[in-house]
Protein backbone atom coordinates (compact mmCIF):
# COMPACT_ATOMS: atom_id res chain seq x y z
CA UNK A 1 0.00 0.00 0.00
CA UNK A 2 1.28 3.28 -0.81
CA UNK A 3 1.48 6.48 1.86
CA UNK A 4 1.72 10.19 2.03
CA UNK A 5 5.19 9.66 1.96
CA UNK A 6 5.81 7.93 -1.36
CA UNK A 7 3.43 9.62 -2.97
CA UNK A 8 4.83 13.22 -1.93
CA UNK A 9 8.54 11.70 -3.10
CA UNK A 10 6.97 10.48 -6.45
CA UNK A 11 5.36 13.89 -6.98
CA UNK A 12 8.18 16.01 -6.26
CA UNK A 13 10.62 13.86 -8.53
CA UNK A 14 8.23 14.64 -11.05
CA UNK A 15 8.00 18.11 -10.53
CA UNK A 16 11.85 18.07 -10.43
CA UNK A 17 11.99 16.06 -13.82
CA UNK A 18 9.92 18.56 -15.38
CA UNK A 19 11.49 21.33 -14.68
CA UNK A 20 14.91 20.06 -15.59
CA UNK A 21 13.30 19.56 -19.20
CA UNK A 22 15.67 21.68 -22.14
CA UNK A 23 12.88 24.80 -22.47
CA UNK A 24 12.11 25.46 -19.02
CA UNK A 25 15.54 27.31 -18.89
CA UNK A 26 14.11 29.72 -21.66
CA UNK A 27 10.91 30.26 -20.23
CA UNK A 28 11.67 31.31 -16.77
CA UNK A 29 15.13 32.65 -16.64
CA UNK A 30 18.37 30.48 -14.82
CA UNK A 31 18.03 32.14 -11.52
CA UNK A 32 14.24 31.49 -11.43
CA UNK A 33 14.68 27.89 -12.55
CA UNK A 34 17.35 26.96 -10.03
CA UNK A 35 15.00 29.19 -7.47
CA UNK A 36 12.20 26.44 -7.82
CA UNK A 37 14.46 23.16 -8.55
CA UNK A 38 16.09 23.78 -5.01
CA UNK A 39 12.54 24.17 -3.36
CA UNK A 40 11.57 20.83 -4.93
CA UNK A 41 14.35 19.15 -4.96
CA UNK A 42 14.11 20.20 -0.53
CA UNK A 43 10.95 18.91 -0.78
CA UNK A 44 11.70 15.86 -2.13
CA UNK A 45 14.68 14.73 0.15
CA UNK A 46 12.29 15.57 3.10
CA UNK A 47 10.12 12.90 1.93
CA UNK A 48 12.83 10.49 0.62
CA UNK A 49 13.95 11.25 4.86
CA UNK A 50 10.75 9.88 5.87
CA UNK A 51 10.72 7.04 3.61
CA UNK A 52 13.93 6.42 5.25
CA UNK A 53 16.40 6.62 2.25
CA UNK A 54 18.78 8.78 4.08
CA UNK A 55 21.76 8.72 1.61
CA UNK A 56 19.35 9.70 -1.52
CA UNK A 57 17.62 12.42 0.96
CA UNK A 58 21.40 13.61 1.89
CA UNK A 59 22.17 13.87 -2.22
CA UNK A 60 19.09 15.82 -2.91
CA UNK A 61 19.04 18.18 -0.12
CA UNK A 62 22.92 19.03 -1.01
CA UNK A 63 21.66 19.94 -4.34
CA UNK A 64 19.00 21.65 -3.25
CA UNK A 65 21.51 23.80 -0.78
CA UNK A 66 23.83 24.69 -3.39
CA UNK A 67 20.90 26.06 -5.55
CA UNK A 68 19.47 27.78 -2.88
CA UNK A 69 22.56 29.24 -1.49
CA UNK A 70 22.95 31.64 -4.38
CA UNK A 71 19.67 32.40 -5.16
CA UNK A 72 18.97 34.94 -1.75
CA UNK A 73 16.07 32.72 -0.60
CA UNK A 74 17.10 32.58 3.45
CA UNK A 75 13.76 30.76 4.88
CA UNK A 76 14.37 28.01 1.89
CA UNK A 77 17.75 27.81 2.71
CA UNK A 78 16.86 27.43 6.20
CA UNK A 79 14.39 24.61 5.63
CA UNK A 80 17.30 22.39 3.60
CA UNK A 81 19.55 22.97 7.12
CA UNK A 82 17.20 21.69 9.30
CA UNK A 83 16.56 18.83 6.57
CA UNK A 84 20.48 17.82 6.46
CA UNK A 85 20.52 18.09 10.10
CA UNK A 86 17.96 15.30 10.24
CA UNK A 87 19.47 13.02 7.62
CA UNK A 88 22.82 13.62 9.70
CA UNK A 89 21.25 12.95 13.57
CA UNK A 90 19.74 9.72 12.29
CA UNK A 91 22.93 8.53 11.10
CA UNK A 92 25.24 9.46 13.72
CA UNK A 93 26.94 12.44 13.27
CA UNK A 94 25.43 14.62 16.00
CA UNK A 95 28.19 17.05 15.66
CA UNK A 96 27.30 17.89 12.31
CA UNK A 97 23.14 17.63 13.03
CA UNK A 98 23.54 20.63 15.45
CA UNK A 99 25.55 23.20 13.23
CA UNK A 100 23.24 22.69 10.48
CA UNK A 101 19.75 23.17 12.85
CA UNK A 102 21.66 25.90 14.44
CA UNK A 103 22.37 27.61 11.41
CA UNK A 104 19.11 27.16 10.37
CA UNK A 105 17.81 28.78 13.85
CA UNK A 106 19.88 31.76 13.14
CA UNK A 107 18.06 32.30 9.52
CA UNK A 108 14.52 32.30 11.05
CA UNK A 109 15.69 34.35 13.78
CA UNK A 110 17.04 37.30 10.98
CA UNK A 111 14.38 37.07 9.03
CA UNK A 112 11.12 36.79 12.00
CA UNK A 113 9.95 33.62 11.29
CA UNK A 114 8.77 32.08 13.78
CA UNK A 115 7.69 28.71 12.97
CA UNK A 116 10.77 28.16 11.55
CA UNK A 117 12.10 29.13 14.50
CA UNK A 118 9.90 26.83 16.66
CA UNK A 119 11.44 24.30 14.25
CA UNK A 120 14.39 24.66 14.60
CA UNK A 121 14.07 24.30 18.94
CA UNK A 122 12.52 21.17 18.24
CA UNK A 123 15.39 20.05 16.14
CA UNK A 124 18.35 21.20 18.82
CA UNK A 125 16.13 19.33 21.95
CA UNK A 126 16.48 16.33 19.43
CA UNK A 127 20.38 16.41 18.95
CA UNK A 128 20.56 17.40 22.78
CA UNK A 129 18.40 14.37 23.89
CA UNK A 130 20.69 12.16 21.62
CA UNK A 131 24.00 13.39 23.52
CA UNK A 132 22.73 12.85 26.32
CA UNK A 133 21.74 16.43 27.62
CA UNK A 134 18.55 16.20 28.89
CA UNK A 135 17.69 19.28 30.67
CA UNK A 136 19.17 21.38 27.67
CA UNK A 137 16.53 19.11 25.81
CA UNK A 138 13.93 20.26 28.02
CA UNK A 139 14.13 23.74 27.82
CA UNK A 140 14.24 23.55 23.72
CA UNK A 141 11.16 21.24 23.64
CA UNK A 142 9.38 23.42 26.02
CA UNK A 143 10.39 26.81 24.42
CA UNK A 144 9.33 25.24 20.83
CA UNK A 145 6.08 24.09 22.55
CA UNK A 146 4.99 27.39 23.78
CA UNK A 147 5.67 28.70 20.37
CA UNK A 148 3.76 26.13 18.99
CA UNK A 149 0.72 26.74 21.19
CA UNK A 150 1.21 30.31 20.36
CA UNK A 151 1.38 29.58 16.59
CA UNK A 152 -1.90 27.37 16.60
CA UNK A 153 -0.22 24.46 14.76
CA UNK A 154 -1.69 21.34 15.96
CA UNK A 155 0.73 18.75 14.17
CA UNK A 156 3.54 20.64 15.33
CA UNK A 157 2.04 20.98 18.72
CA UNK A 158 1.90 16.85 19.31
CA UNK A 159 5.18 16.30 17.96
CA UNK A 160 6.76 18.50 20.69
CA UNK A 161 4.80 17.22 23.18
CA UNK A 162 6.04 13.41 22.21
CA UNK A 163 9.38 14.59 22.44
CA UNK A 164 9.17 16.63 25.51
CA UNK A 165 7.46 13.56 27.25
CA UNK A 166 10.43 11.75 26.20
CA UNK A 167 12.80 13.74 27.81
CA UNK A 168 11.23 14.03 31.08
CA UNK A 169 10.99 9.90 31.04
CA UNK A 170 14.56 10.17 30.86
CA UNK A 171 14.40 12.24 33.19
CA UNK A 172 12.72 10.23 35.64
CA UNK A 173 9.62 12.35 35.84
CA UNK A 174 7.04 9.52 34.84
CA UNK A 175 3.89 11.43 35.72
CA UNK A 176 4.89 13.94 33.66
CA UNK A 177 5.54 11.73 30.70
CA UNK A 178 2.77 10.03 30.33
CA UNK A 179 0.62 13.29 30.51
CA UNK A 180 2.74 14.27 27.50
CA UNK A 181 2.05 11.31 25.66
CA UNK A 182 -1.43 10.87 26.23
CA UNK A 183 -1.96 14.70 24.86
CA UNK A 184 0.08 14.06 21.80
CA UNK A 185 -1.67 10.17 21.29
CA UNK A 186 -5.13 12.12 21.66
CA UNK A 187 -4.16 15.27 19.36
CA UNK A 188 -2.46 12.89 16.47
CA UNK A 189 -5.18 10.60 16.51
CA UNK A 190 -7.94 13.56 15.92
CA UNK A 191 -5.75 15.03 13.14
CA UNK A 192 -5.09 11.64 11.44
CA UNK A 193 -1.36 11.50 11.95
CA UNK A 194 -0.50 8.20 11.60
CA UNK A 195 3.27 8.72 12.32
CA UNK A 196 2.70 10.49 15.44
CA UNK A 197 0.21 7.54 16.98
CA UNK A 198 2.94 5.63 15.79
CA UNK A 199 5.29 7.97 18.26
CA UNK A 200 3.13 8.46 21.12
CA UNK A 201 2.39 4.64 21.70
CA UNK A 202 6.28 4.00 21.25
CA UNK A 203 7.00 6.43 23.95
CA UNK A 204 3.54 5.45 26.34
CA UNK A 205 5.27 2.18 26.26
CA UNK A 206 8.75 3.20 27.48
CA UNK A 207 6.89 5.16 29.80
CA UNK A 208 4.98 1.63 31.01
CA UNK A 209 8.63 -0.18 30.95
CA UNK A 210 10.24 2.42 33.51
CA UNK A 211 7.12 1.95 35.45
CA UNK A 212 7.81 -1.71 35.64
CA UNK A 213 4.21 -2.07 33.19
CA UNK A 214 5.63 -4.82 31.23
CA UNK A 215 2.98 -6.37 29.87
CA UNK A 216 1.10 -3.05 29.19
CA UNK A 217 4.50 -2.04 27.67
CA UNK A 218 4.72 -4.99 25.22
CA UNK A 219 0.99 -4.01 23.57
CA UNK A 220 2.16 -0.51 23.07
CA UNK A 221 5.24 -1.26 21.51
CA UNK A 222 3.36 -4.05 19.70
CA UNK A 223 0.77 -1.68 18.51
CA UNK A 224 3.30 0.92 17.94
CA UNK A 225 5.51 -1.82 15.24
CA UNK A 226 2.11 -2.26 13.71
CA UNK A 227 1.21 1.34 12.57
CA UNK A 228 5.30 2.31 11.56
CA UNK A 229 4.74 -1.00 9.34
CA UNK A 230 1.32 0.54 8.25
CA UNK A 231 3.07 3.91 7.08
CA UNK A 232 5.96 1.70 6.05
CA UNK A 233 8.20 3.57 8.42
CA UNK A 234 11.62 1.51 8.97
CA UNK A 235 13.31 3.08 11.22
CA UNK A 236 10.13 3.53 13.58
CA UNK A 237 9.86 -0.27 12.95
CA UNK A 238 13.52 -1.24 13.97
CA UNK A 239 13.30 1.61 17.10
CA UNK A 240 10.01 -0.14 18.39
CA UNK A 241 11.30 -3.66 17.90
CA UNK A 242 14.24 -2.73 19.75
CA UNK A 243 12.13 -1.43 22.90
CA UNK A 244 9.68 -4.72 22.48
CA UNK A 245 12.92 -6.68 22.69
CA UNK A 246 14.25 -4.80 26.00
CA UNK A 247 10.37 -5.78 27.53
CA UNK A 248 10.63 -9.06 26.07
CA UNK A 249 13.66 -10.04 27.96
CA UNK A 250 12.38 -8.66 31.24
CA UNK A 251 9.36 -10.81 30.52
CA UNK A 252 11.89 -13.33 30.89
CA UNK A 253 11.20 -14.47 27.55
CA UNK A 254 15.15 -14.42 26.11
CA UNK A 255 14.44 -16.79 23.10
CA UNK A 256 11.73 -13.76 21.44
CA UNK A 257 13.84 -11.28 22.62
CA UNK A 258 16.44 -11.95 20.65
CA UNK A 259 14.35 -12.84 17.65
CA UNK A 260 12.87 -9.23 17.94
CA UNK A 261 16.38 -7.41 18.34
CA UNK A 262 17.76 -9.53 15.75
CA UNK A 263 14.61 -8.00 12.94
CA UNK A 264 15.66 -4.39 14.53
CA UNK A 265 19.40 -4.74 13.72
CA UNK A 266 18.71 -6.03 10.31
CA UNK A 267 16.00 -3.14 9.57
CA UNK A 268 17.65 -0.96 11.03
CA UNK A 269 20.72 -1.78 8.82
CA UNK A 270 18.30 -1.76 6.08
CA UNK A 271 18.09 1.91 6.37
CA UNK A 272 21.64 2.77 7.46
CA UNK A 273 19.88 3.81 10.95
CA UNK A 274 23.14 3.56 12.70
CA UNK A 275 22.19 4.85 16.40
CA UNK A 276 19.24 1.84 16.58
CA UNK A 277 21.43 -0.59 15.11
CA UNK A 278 24.08 0.08 17.92
CA UNK A 279 21.18 -0.14 20.05
CA UNK A 280 20.17 -3.29 19.40
CA UNK A 281 23.69 -4.62 19.27
CA UNK A 282 24.12 -3.27 23.60
CA UNK A 283 20.37 -5.31 24.16
CA UNK A 284 21.72 -8.20 22.49
CA UNK A 285 25.16 -8.21 24.13
CA UNK A 286 23.15 -8.19 27.53
CA UNK A 287 21.19 -11.22 26.31
CA UNK A 288 24.48 -12.90 25.39
CA UNK A 289 25.72 -12.23 28.82
CA UNK A 290 23.12 -13.97 30.47
CA UNK A 291 23.75 -17.04 27.99
CA UNK A 292 27.47 -17.11 28.98
CA UNK A 293 28.85 -15.90 25.48
CA UNK A 294 30.65 -13.29 27.03
CA UNK A 295 33.57 -13.01 24.70
CA UNK A 296 30.58 -11.60 22.03
CA UNK A 297 29.19 -10.01 24.45
CA UNK A 298 32.46 -8.13 25.07
CA UNK A 299 32.61 -7.05 21.75
CA UNK A 300 29.67 -5.57 20.97
CA UNK A 301 29.95 -3.47 24.07
CA UNK A 302 33.73 -2.23 23.35
CA UNK A 303 31.71 -1.14 19.73
CA UNK A 304 28.90 0.81 20.36
CA UNK A 305 31.64 2.46 23.33
CA UNK A 306 34.33 3.44 20.93
CA UNK A 307 31.43 4.50 17.76
CA UNK A 308 30.78 7.82 17.21
CA UNK A 309 27.11 7.03 16.75
CA UNK A 310 26.24 5.83 19.65
CA UNK A 311 23.22 7.51 21.60
CA UNK A 312 24.32 8.67 25.48
CA UNK A 313 21.47 6.42 27.01
CA UNK A 314 22.69 3.36 24.83
CA UNK A 315 26.43 4.64 25.93
CA UNK A 316 25.42 4.54 29.83
CA UNK A 317 23.80 0.88 29.34
CA UNK A 318 26.70 -0.59 27.33
CA UNK A 319 29.02 0.88 30.23
CA UNK A 320 27.12 -0.62 32.90
CA UNK A 321 27.26 -4.08 31.32
CA UNK A 322 30.72 -4.00 30.60
CA UNK A 323 31.33 -3.31 34.15
CA UNK A 324 29.46 -6.12 35.41
CA UNK A 325 31.20 -8.34 32.65
CA UNK A 326 34.70 -7.15 33.36
CA UNK A 327 34.64 -9.35 36.71
CA UNK A 328 33.62 -12.54 34.59
CA UNK A 329 36.25 -12.06 32.14
CA UNK A 330 40.19 -12.65 31.90
CA UNK A 331 42.16 -9.37 31.41
CA UNK A 332 43.61 -10.69 28.12
CA UNK A 333 39.95 -10.96 26.96
CA UNK A 334 38.92 -7.41 28.16
CA UNK A 335 42.26 -6.13 26.42
CA UNK A 336 41.63 -7.74 23.11
CA UNK A 337 38.55 -6.21 22.72
CA UNK A 338 39.26 -2.98 23.54
CA UNK A 339 42.36 -3.23 20.80
CA UNK A 340 42.10 -1.05 17.97
CA UNK A 341 42.30 -3.54 15.38
CA UNK A 342 39.27 -5.53 17.15
CA UNK A 343 37.51 -2.39 16.56
CA UNK A 344 38.38 -1.23 13.19
CA UNK A 345 35.98 -3.05 11.05
CA UNK A 346 32.97 -1.82 9.65
CA UNK A 347 29.55 -2.33 11.52
CA UNK A 348 28.55 -4.52 8.83
CA UNK A 349 31.03 -6.96 10.13
CA UNK A 350 29.96 -7.07 13.41
CA UNK A 351 26.45 -7.40 12.35
CA UNK A 352 27.09 -10.39 10.50
CA UNK A 353 28.75 -11.90 13.43
CA UNK A 354 25.78 -11.97 15.58
CA UNK A 355 23.19 -12.19 13.06
CA UNK A 356 24.13 -16.13 12.63
CA UNK A 357 20.38 -17.06 11.40
CA UNK A 358 19.23 -15.59 8.20
CA UNK A 359 15.85 -16.35 8.68
CA UNK A 360 13.44 -14.06 9.24
CA UNK A 361 11.13 -13.88 13.00
CA UNK A 362 9.23 -16.92 13.03
CA UNK A 363 6.90 -16.15 15.37
CA UNK A 364 4.69 -18.97 16.51
CA UNK A 365 0.74 -18.77 15.81
CA UNK A 366 -0.86 -17.91 18.87
CA UNK A 367 2.46 -16.71 20.94
CA UNK A 368 1.11 -14.21 23.60
CA UNK A 369 3.43 -11.38 22.10
CA UNK A 370 2.59 -11.49 18.29
CA UNK A 371 -1.34 -12.00 18.04
CA UNK A 372 -1.34 -8.90 15.80
CA UNK A 373 1.78 -8.35 14.47
CA UNK A 374 3.75 -9.85 12.01
CA UNK A 375 7.42 -8.59 10.76
CA UNK A 376 7.52 -7.07 7.34
CA UNK A 377 10.92 -8.05 5.27
CA UNK A 378 13.28 -5.45 5.27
Amino acid sequence: MRNRFQEGEDAFRSAAERLQGSGIELALGRKDKDLILGKILARQGRFSFRLSLYEEAKELLQESLSLLLPADAPQEEAFALNNLGDVDRVQGDYAQANQFHRRALAIYQEIGDQSGVARSLNHLGIGAASLGEFRAAKEHFQRSLDAWRGIGDQWNLANVLNNLGNVASLLGEDVEAKALHRESHELCSQIGDRRGVANALNNLGLVSEAMTEYEAASQLYQESVATYQEIEDQRGVAIALVNLGKVTHKLEEPKVARLLLNEATRTGMAVRATPVVLEALVEIAALLIAEEKNQTALDLLCLALHHAATEQESRDRARTLLNDLETRCSPQAVSRAFDQENLSPPLEEFVGRVLTDSERTPFETGHPLSPNLEIAPT
